[in-house]
């Protein structure tokens, strides 16, 4: 019991520290700038996102990507599907030069990410402005591509249910279908994060990161976020006060108020990446110390005479 004891004390005096070099580091403040960024980064990436694939797509195809992206939003559905389509419908306007602003000015909340998770390490020092760019633009190629993996993921698991469906009726076989598609779909989801996470403290400081340290810090934030998300998804669907206060803005607000929230956990895993890069740093010096000084004493020692 005391071990156990002892073992509760300690984890909770790490969280506290970690949680104080949060604050300390302006955690929350980070934050909120990359949530302000979002704001502002969210429709020009659609418009010039939409305006791509209109060079490929029915108007109709591209409709259904947009309420697919809702369904991938923790938010009111038809908020976001409405705004996607407003900009579906405004995608004239967009040439292709103005589709090159558009990217560029979306590039701001990638940005607003890079330098917060290299401030949670400490690292002042940039890297130069063209490769900022570089990062900046494949960090957003990177979410596009995941984001259209998970609706594509989603709607190849909603074939595969049908499928599976016909099969049972045909053979009589009882499977509780809901349960397991359920259980798939939150598992693609996970895979997903897992694997954002770890690229981005993997390869966003401006330090060398060791695989195994981006894992320590992405395994943490993925379960943290799976778990944010599932209570923020009932408590919007339940105790939502968003319309009632902000009117029609809400489901702005909500979706800002989600992007806030995962940004702090995006953040504080990054945190204990840079803490457990610290700890593990630490150890390879002391194990390095010990055997220069056990070196050291081997050659001091005198050789005896034959």
């Amino acid at each position: 019991m005391t071990k156990v004891s002892s073992s509760l004390l300690s984890v909770a005096g790490v969280s506290a520290r970690a949680v104080n070099e949060f604050l300390g580091k302006n955690g929350p403040q980070l934050a909120a700038a990359i949530s302000y960024y979002a704001l502002f980064s969210l429709f020009p990436l659609a418009l010039a996102l939409t305006f791509g694939l209109s060079f490929f797509l029915q108007e109709e195809a591209i409709e259904d990507i947009a309420r697919r992206v809702a369904g991938q939003v923790p938010i009111s559905q038809s908020t976001v599907s409405d705004l996607l389509s407003d900009t579906l419908r405004s995608r004239g306007i967009a040439g292709f030069a103005g589709a090159i602003g558009l990217l560029w000015a979306g590039t701001a909340v990638f940005s607003a990410v890079r330098k917060g998770v290299n401030a949670t390490w400490g690292i002042t020092r940039p890297r130069p402005f063209l490769q900022e760019r570089i990062i900046d633009i494949s960090l957003m190629l990177a979410a596009a591509i995941l984001m259209l993996v998970s609706i594509f993921s989603t709607a190849a698991l909603g074939q595969l249910r049908e499928l599976v469906d016909l099969i049972t009726r045909e053979t009589q076989t009882q499977i509780n279908g809901d349960l397991i598609w359920e259980r798939m779909s939150s598992l693609i989801a996970a895979a997903v994060s897992f694997i954002v996470f770890v690229g981005l403290y993997w390869l966003l400081p401006n330090t060398r990161v060791a695989i195994s340290e981006a894992l320590v810090g992405a395994t943490f934030a993925t379960i943290v976020f799976e778990i944010v998300k599932n209570v923020f998804v009932w408590y919007v669907l339940n105790f939502s006060v968003y319309s009632s206060v902000y009117g029609s803005i809400g489901g702005v607000v909500a979706l800002l108020t989600w992007v806030y929230v995962s940004a702090n956990v995006l953040l504080f895993g990054s945190l204990l990446t840079q803490r457990y890069a610290s700890y593990r740093a630490g150890k390879l010096r002391e194990i390095h110390d010990i055997v220069e000084a056990e070196m050291a004493r081997s050659s001091l020692q005198p050789v005896g005479r034959e």
